[in-house]
């Protein structure tokens, strides 16, 4: 059900009309970007709609049951806002879209969706235009919205599920820590460090201890233990492409990076994400899951936090979270069920 108000109806009726579409895009970091099939920038709600007619539709549907109704698209890449690295680092993946109808010659008598709450499918993206889909809310009706039965962990690490804190807080000054706490450094030392008696920490930072399993005193009766950090930084020193790089100073054992998330910290990829593929020690070789946007050169720097490949095992005996572990391994699954009578398993 659409309702509209008694101007934008009466427009509606006339034999002539001066319409035009609006597209208004939300990606998941916040940024909102607006196009709309006008020949000029329309501004609404404070947000402009860029003018640009570059791209192509199929028709919008709207059905009064609950099958899905998606929209194809294919547009150039003729906006400035839109480019293929921003696209192809996968900023607009999964991002909230709005289209509407607006009277370019009277903004004020509101608005026509035909598509609201909608979200972009997979998009793919080359040097000139991009393809995508267009995902209606109904579509999230075929989604699992519950908790399955899986024998691996269904959290993601470091969330508040699995409460593994990957990058904690710097240490300050003056301030009650519970046995548990985790903090850094303030000047990176590859290290955590956990609160194992609890207290108020001192006026300036403590001269940390290194060492693995070594303690280091803070004010009065706090005390931290040394850890490894989760979370790690490093330095490019030669590369294969913009998927394989390699780091001669990496120390960490096979597979220690496998799954895990690498942060460009400088270099044409600053800010980037990508999931690590596979980590190897013997060549300090990191291969991603997707090519880069822009080229990797030698000293770029990254951060990198380690991987967990959801098994119950790994939880135990890597990150020692087994507490939190989210799965369910000793669900019998669906070979137990197609066991023949008298089978001993």
């Amino acid at each position: 059900m659409k309702t509209l108000g008694a101007p934008l109806t009466a427009h509606l009726l006339q034999t002539v009309t001066t319409l035009a579409e609006c597209w208004l895009v939300t990606r998941a970091d916040g940024t909102k970007l607006g196009f709309t099939t006008h020949d000029r920038d329309l501004v609404i709600g404070g947000v402009t709609y860029e003018a640009a007619s570059g791209h192509y539709q199929s028709a919008v549907a709207s059905t009064s049951g609950l099958s899905t109704d998606d929209v194809d698209i294919l547009c150039l890449l003729e906006s400035g806002r839109i480019t293929e690295a921003d696209l192809m680092a996968g900023l607009y993946d999964g991002a909230a879209l709005d289209i509407f109808l607006v009277n370019w010659a009277d903004l004020t008598i509101g608005v026509l969706y035909q598509m609201r709450g909608a979200r972009t499918g997979e998009i793919v993206a080359t040097q000139k235009h991009f393809t995508g889909t267009v995902e209606s809310k109904t579509r999230r009706l075929e989604q699992n919205i519950l908790r399955t039965y899986t024998p691996d962990c269904d959290a993601d690490l470091g969330d508040t599920r699995c409460k593994i804190v990957l990058d904690p807080t710097a240490w300050a000054g003056g301030t009650v820590y519970a046995v548990g706490a985790v903090v850094k450094g303030s000047i990176y030392d590859a290290r955590r460090y956990v609160c194992t008696t609890g207290g108020t920490s001192g006026a300036g930072e403590p001269v940390w201890d290194t060492v693995i399993g070594h303690t280091t005193a803070d004010g009065g009766t706090l005390v931290w233990t040394t850890f490894e950090a989760w979370t790690k930084r490093g330095t490019v020193t030669t590369l294969t492409s913009r998927r394989v790089f390699q780091d001669a100073g990496r120390t960490e054992a096979d597979g220690w990076f496998t799954y895990g998330k690498l942060t460009w910290l400088t270099g044409a990829n600053v800010s980037y994400q990508m999931e690590i593929k596979s980590y190897s020690q013997a060549t300090g070789e990191f291969e991603l899951f997707d090519a880069m946007p822009y080229a990797i050169a030698a000293g770029d720097t990254y951060s990198v936090h380690a991987g967990c490949d959801k098994n119950n095992g790994t939880c135990k005996t890597t990150f020692g979270n087994i507490l939190n572990f989210r799965g369910s391994p000793f669900i019998p699954g669906i070979g137990k069920m197609l066991e023949y009578p008298g089978t001993v398993s």
